[in-house]
């Protein structure tokens, strides 16, 4: 995830959060703009899987569902603290491989594939004139949800309200 602020003069350090649902910070990396050193927070969910580039670009390896969150940028300076966040998107595109996307770049790390469709309460009998459910199509372990279409003799069928 590139940083997409502007580097300032007289720029003291640069970190990345991430925020929690409830809008807590947690902070994972600082880099200095001095020393070349980077650190990394004790975040056990981001053990070993976090770089910061010299340029406060941030990559994650292994991306993972649970990836999927607001990050932030921060570069500190003596006088002020410019943020800019990223909306992290995690999906799966193709049969086990996740794919991890900011902005207009992927990184993606295989893993589980979704289950085949199936049909779950199907119905014993049809009735004529009778509105009645046919059954209900799932698939398991898909992200994001899977969007079903139904067909009738080629035609999609659209929702009706009973």
């Amino acid at each position: 995830m590139p940083c997409r602020l502007e580097v300032p003069d007289g720029l003291m350090f640069g970190k990345w959060k991430y925020e929690m649902p409830n809008e807590s910070p947690v902070f994972i990396a600082f880099r200095s703009s001095t020393k070349k050193n980077v650190q990394y927070d004790d975040v056990p969910d981001y053990k070993d899987r976090l770089s910061l580039s010299e340029n406060y670009t941030l990559s994650i390896k292994n991306a993972r569902i649970s990836d999927e969150k607001r990050f932030v940028c921060m570069l500190v300076t003596e006088d002020d603290v410019s943020e800019e966040p990223t909306i992290v998107k995690v999906f799966s595109k193709y049969s086990r491989c996740y794919y991890l996307k900011f902005r207009s770049s992927f990184n993606h790390k295989c893993r589980q594939q979704p289950s085949q469709p199936e049909i779950l309460h199907q119905a014993d009998f049809l009735e004529t004139e009778k509105l009645k459910m046919l059954g209900e199509c799932v698939v398991r372990d898909s992200y994001p949800e899977g969007n079903v279409t139904w067909y009738k003799n080629g035609r999609v069928l659209q929702p009706v309200e009973e």
